[in-house]
């Protein structure tokens, strides 16, 4: 086996490491563009050509799945877009001094507070204004 096979095995091997630690789409794109240079290496192609192929289909790779990930970090956005702006329903007391207190929305249930400090009971309604951090910043409806 030559060099230039070692290195593509090891480009795709840190790729699939990136790829598992990062979750998101880092380096998925330096895989099928290994994989494309190890077959140019099998046949003998200059390691000129091979590195020349190996840019230009991670380059194709990177505009084409970058697209798919824009679209996938849409519809996250598009979920906090639904919760802003939402109604929620207390169920623990909010006390924004004592910084307690929750609301349920969507389903789900999140630390929450009062934007002017007030309180809200079990069961009152509320309006998501912002999220900070992982509390909704409420008022009372």
């Amino acid at each position: 086996m030559t060099v230039m096979l070692y290195i593509w095995i090891a480009i795709i091997i840190a790729a699939l490491i990136v790829e598992g630690l990062t979750a998101g789409l880092t380096s998925i794109w330096f895989i099928p563009a290994a994989v494309v240079c190890i077959i140019l290496e099998l046949f003998k192609v200059p390691q000129s050509a091979q590195i020349v192929v190996f840019l230009v289909v991670s380059l194709l790779c990177l505009v084409f799945l970058r697209k798919f990930s824009k679209k996938s970090k849409h519809i996250a956005t598009n979920v906090t877009d639904m919760i802003i702006g939402g109604e929620a329903v207390v169920t623990e007391r909010i006390d924004s001094l004592a910084e307690t207190g929750e609301v349920k929305i969507a389903g789900k249930r999140w630390s929450a507070r009062l934007e002017n400090g007030e309180t809200a009971e079990i069961g009152d309604h509320v309006e998501v204004l912002r999220i900070a951090g992982v509390k909704l910043i409420c008022k009372k409806i």
